[in-house]
């Protein structure tokens, strides 16, 4: 799922994190590889927010998706892995917040 600016920053927001830049280098290959998402790097690799439904909570919702893994101890590499969902889900706008609560 690609991101409006309105969704990076509630994202950012609820935990920190920020996107890897369109103009990153990396970017045109990335979405060559996994499609049109907003993509995020941290420590364990690379994630997507893919939507979910909450009953319970108002405003749209994303969970956090690992699609790629670090192959050295650089992290200067990727390797594509079978997606993993985090359990972490996150509002998508001001008026809903995440619960990033873990499977």
């Amino acid at each position: 799922m690609k991101l409006t600016t309105e969704q990076v920053g509630a994202i950012e927001r609820q935990t920190g994190a920020i996107p890897i830049p369109d103009d990153n280098p990396a970017s045109e290959a990335l979405t060559e590889v996994f499609g049109d998402h907003t993509f995020y790097a941290d420590q364990s690799g690379l994630h997507v927010l893919e939507p979910v439904e909450i009953e319970e909570a108002e405003g749209p919702h994303a969970e956090v998706i690992q699609i790629a893994e670090w192959t050295t101890d650089d992290k200067d590499e990727l390797q594509p892995i079978e997606p993993q969902r985090s359990g972490a889900v996150l509002g998508l706008d001001d008026s809903a917040e995440g619960d990033d609560e873990a499977d």
